[in-house]
């Protein structure tokens, strides 16, 4: 049987070099865990330094440290911090259980960028050694969060410990992982544990590619609507803060105030877009139907509330938004995908799993803001769930059915079409093997599973070189040792032809 390939070639970066240790010279070993855990506590060291500096500096803005003193400020910084966490805050008997979705969302690069840190001194060797790097970066910066929540602890402020804890350990687990293994590119962790068939995986990635294309997008809907709203009601915002009489460092800290928790307000604004609304006080609602609201407390973003009554009949129009936004993210992705690859299957299930996903997200952006009336704020995850599941699924049913013709009304217009990274069959030949998901992962899933089916107990590794010849039909990858230009060479095996792509 003749077996031919179609090589892909991209440049990847050199390694620098570098003159080999003298005679007698002692090389120190770098292990990833070691290394890891540096950066794990490293991590929550700088979140709380820089949390540190803009309380110090707030509080010297404020009133020229007047009032309190350093340590006060640095105990603000901590609380902040572990609220970033996850973390509800207990002050003087009174319990605030809002999460500033921006200062996590800050915290995450941070973690991210840690965790890369790490990877560059030292690539972990294999599977195992990842795992366990993963696991030293959480434990450290677990560590952290538990001794500063100690230490924060006083009689009129009190850190929840036990959400400390789940907080503290889910996000860098799952920040840090995924850095490390984007960082490696040894996602056959992962994949490799799928159940089903290479083609069964394919799929899942597929899907959850697009389905978090179309959260993000749907996602985006809710932050323009706040800031629209937001414009929409400026008069109503510069009342409020004239009315507050501020000094320019309780404004700043208001600002600041305000941007960590702007992505709270786009999660809500996601609830009042899909049709159940929010809540903003006991009693109270804002929906498209209808808007019930008691008095709110003067912050900048409430500002961007509309009034109570009866809404407008244009704002029905808004319920739409969900399901055009899903639709056009998947007629874009078709257009952009391997022909063959997606259809209205594969819409509609990443449109229905971004709903789901993003409406339970959706708890995230409230909390309580003390016990009183303000003890309800946010959106019902469940209800709202539900509703975005039928709506962004819908559109992704929509956009998969019309994917096709949308593509053709496109190409008859005069846009271009993105180019596709796979060759045009030639005349009297098959059809091309076509595939999802990087040759080098269906490869390294097909030769995991491969051994697990012939009970073997060494593992190749990841990136190791695949000698064998492939089977016509079968993708095998194959990396070249370094070379003068350093490409990364892979062969798909099963079609009479080779071709070299960019």
């Amino acid at each position: 049987m003749t077996t031919n390939h179609i090589s892909t070639t991209r440049p990847r970066p050199t390694p620098a070099t570098s003159s080999p240790p003298s005679a007698g010279t002692v090389v120190l070993a770098r292990p990833f865990p070691v290394l890891a855990t540096v950066a794990g506590a490293g991590a929550a060291l700088a979140g709380l330094a820089a949390l540190s500096v803009v309380a110090v500096v707030g509080w010297f803005l404020a009133d020229a440290g007047a009032h309190g003193d350093t340590r006060d400020a640095l105990r603000v910084a901590a609380d902040a911090w572990l609220v970033g966490q996850g973390s509800q805050l207990t002050y003087a008997g009174v319990t605030y259980a809002v999460v500033p979705l921006g200062l996590t969302a800050l915290l995450a690069l941070v973690l991210w960028r840690s965790a890369r840190w790490a990877v560059g001194l030292a690539e972990p060797r294999d599977e195992r050694e990842t795992a366990y790097g993963v696991a030293m970066f959480s434990l450290a910066y677990l560590l952290v969060a538990v001794v500063v929540a100690v230490l924060a602890t006083t009689d009129d402020a009190a850190p929840s410990l036990v959400r400390v804890v789940i907080g503290s350990l889910l996000l860098p687990v799952v920040v840090g992982g995924a850095s490390v293994l984007h960082a490696t590119q040894r996602w056959s962790i992962v994949t490799d544990r799928l159940p089903g068939d290479v083609g069964t995986v394919e799929a899942v990635v597929r899907v959850a590619g697009l389905a978090g294309r179309v959260l993000l997008a749907v996602y985006a809907a809710g932050l323009v609507t706040v800031l629209v709203s937001l414009g929409l009601h400026a008069g109503s915002l510069s009342a409020m803060l004239a009315a507050q009489d501020l000094s320019v460092g309780d404004l700043l800290a208001l600002t600041v105030l305000s941007v960590v928790v702007l992505p709270n307000a786009a999660l809500l604004a996601v609830g009042y877009l899909a049709g159940p609304g929010f809540a903003v006080g006991t009693g109270t609602t804002v929906s498209t139907g209808s808007v019930l609201l008691g008095p709110v407390p003067a912050f900048p973003l409430l500002a961007a509330l509309p009034g109570s009554g009866a809404a407008p009949w244009w704002t029905d129009l808004l319920l739409a938004v969900p399901p055009v936004v899903t639709a056009a993210v998947v007629v874009r992705r078709h257009r952009r995908a391997v022909p063959g690859t997606l259809d209205w299957r594969h819409g509609l299930a990443a449109g229905a799993v971004a709903g789901l996903v993003l409406g339970l997200l959706s708890g995230l952006g409230g909390g309580a803001l003390g016990d009183g009336r303000m003890g309800q704020l946010g959106t019902s995850p469940l209800l709202v769930a539900m509703f975005l599941l039928l709506s962004t699924g819908a559109g992704g049913l929509v956009g998969g059915v019309l994917a096709p013709l949308a593509s053709r009304v496109l190409d008859l217009v005069g846009v271009s079409r993105p180019e596709v990274p796979v060759p045009a069959a030639e005349a009297g030949e098959g059809p091309q093997t076509q595939t999802a998901i990087s040759p080098a992962l269906a490869a390294r899933l097909r030769e995991a599973r491969r051994q697990r089916a012939d009970g073997a107990t060494e593992q190749r590794p990841p990136f190791a070189p695949a000698d064998a010849a492939a089977a016509d039909g079968e993708v095998t990858v194959s990396l070249a040792d370094a070379t003068d230009d350093a490409e990364e060479t892979v062969s798909l095996g099963g079609n009479d032809r080779d071709q070299d792509m960019a």
